[in-house]
């Protein structure tokens, strides 16, 4: 093979295998509500956690209507969790999974 093609093809194979073309993930917003399952009423003060890995990535508190965004989560997967007090103590239940990415 001529090496004036082999050596910029093994250079773009290198970029590409090392990841250099690859755009970096964005931040993003992490938002929503929060509310009793049975019978709807919103949650105020309930504290909302972003998890990767069952370590706390970032955390906020619902408003007087239940909702809540978190701003500036780099891009992955995330787990939710909502804490709050009750007349029985505090506890927390797990919300949703899944995965923040690009949404151009």
């Amino acid at each position: 093979m001529n090496s004036k093609i082999l050596y910029p093809a093994l250079v773009v194979a290198w970029l590409v295998a090392a990841g250099f073309t690859t755009p970096p993930a964005l931040d993003g917003d992490v938002g929503g509500s929060v509310a009793d399952s049975a019978t709807g009423t919103p949650l105020p003060g309930g504290e909302v956690r972003i998890l990767r890995g069952g370590n706390t990535i970032a955390a906020t508190t619902t408003d007087a209507f239940g909702r809540y965004v978190i701003h500036n989560v780099p891009g992955g997967s995330y787990s939710v969790e909502v804490c709050s007090k009750t007349p029985f103590g505090p506890g927390c239940r797990a919300g949703s999974s899944g995965l923040m990415s690009r949404s151009d």
